[in-house]
């Protein structure tokens, strides 16, 4: 199918219109959503905002979009044979994972409960989870502490990696590009 290969080990991304159109659309999907809800949502009829439409076709795109992430990610993890990048796919996988499914699974199980429960569960669901991956990716991409798995460079020890000049996973084999000013 596509060649799936996150920017972590390699500079180039080689299903890049895939990726922006799944982005688009999922924008696109957000934004007819909000418009239904401030134009055509009847509250007497509709308490609850993902029994819309445009609600479902988020929550396919988000289950269309962890299925296609997790394809990625494993083939991704296959190919890698560094041990700490391995981790790393392992680690945000889990993550990724755990956000893009946190709305099919909340509304799902609130379609179960009743119809004035519905909305407050999804609420703290959502804004829970949104909250604890939050700060399980500030604590993965600290910068304060010696990380294993991002080691961002001084610029004395830089080295060229494609068009850039830092890298997450620095080669001790290549010497430092030295920097001048103009």
């Amino acid at each position: 199918m596509f060649p799936c290969r996150w920017t972590i080990s390699t500079n180039f991304i080689p299903d890049r219109r895939l990726t922006l159109f799944a982005c688009f659309l999922l924008l696109l999907l957000h934004v007819s959503l909000f418009v239904w809800q401030q134009t055509l949502l009847d509250p007497a009829s509709t308490l609850y905002v993902w029994e819309l439409p445009p609600a479902w076709g988020v929550v396919g795109v988000r289950c269309a979009l962890s299925a296609y992430a997790a394809y990625c990610l494993l083939r991704t993890w296959r190919l890698e044979t560094e041990r700490a990048r391995r981790q790393f796919y392992a680690v945000w996988a889990a993550l990724a994972l755990a956000w893009l499914l946190s709305l099919p699974v909340a509304v799902s199980v609130a379609t179960a409960l009743d119809t004035w429960l519905r909305r407050r569960v999804v609420f703290g669901v959502l804004h829970s989870a949104q909250a604890a991956l939050l700060c399980a990716l500030a604590y993965l991409f600290r910068p304060f502490r010696k990380n294993r798995f991002v080691a961002i460079l001084r610029p004395d020890e830089a080295r060229a990696f494609g068009n850039n000049n830092m890298q997450v996973f620095p080669m001790q084999a290549e010497p430092a590009v030295e920097f001048t000013t103009v």
